[in-house]
């Protein structure tokens, strides 16, 4: 179980930021993954050379599913559109995933719609899967406080105004901040880096 739980934790954030950039909707993303992880542990995976790879395909296609029985496929982006139709290996379809764009463009909306403590509280609470206690340690807050605040941020996700401008330097810096917490578990740079990261109000 423990080794399950760290397989997860690896590959959890990437996949919520695949499943969100597509879907748009933090609830049916974060559904999207958990029944990802929820096949991938049923199946005979030994075959599968490169993991992540593999995921994020099952993710996508997932979502394209998802959004089929909603009878909404008119919205996905067009790289999900264009891997549908197309036939062949596991690795054709991850070769044409841009991941690094796509990564950095749902990091982007995020942060043009939390602040501070709600984007550090939905961040190690969805995508790295820390606890409340955790996070109320690392942000010097009340567990109680950072629910609160996660089912805050949890609505603003899900609202279409953007509240707030990046500065564009220190937005780069956090995200690279983030993809390093994604490799090593080490959040204490990435929330400094929150900290630091300037956003203006939207007038």
């Amino acid at each position: 179980m423990a080794a399950m739980d760290v397989y997860i934790n690896d590959h959890r954030p990437v996949l919520m930021s695949v499943a969100l950039s597509i879907l748009g909707n933090i609830r049916d993303a974060e559904d999207v993954v958990q029944d990802t992880f929820v096949k991938w542990f049923e199946r005979d995976t030994s075959h599968v050379e490169e993991s992540k790879g593999y995921l994020i395909t099952m993710v996508k296609n997932a979502c394209a599913n998802f959004c089929r029985s909603e009878i909404i496929l008119d919205e996905l982006r067009d790289d999900v559109l264009i891997n549908q139709k197309k036939e062949g290996s596991i690795a054709a379809a991850w070769a044409d995933f841009d991941l690094e764009n796509e990564l950095a463009s749902s990091y982007a909306a995020i942060s043009t719609k939390l602040n501070f403590s709600e984007k550090a509280v939905y961040m190690l609470r969805e995508v790295f899967g820390l606890d409340y206690q955790e996070i109320s340690t690392m942000l010097d807050k009340k567990a109680e406080n950072c629910r609160k605040i996660l089912d805050r941020a949890k609505q603003r996700l899900e609202e279409q105004t953007e509240r707030f401008q990046l500065e564009a330097s220190k937005q780069a810096e956090s995200f690279e901040s983030f993809r390093e917490a994604c490799s090593t578990g080490r959040f204490t740079e990435y929330i400094s880096s929150l900290r630091d990261e300037v956003l203006e109000k939207v007038k």
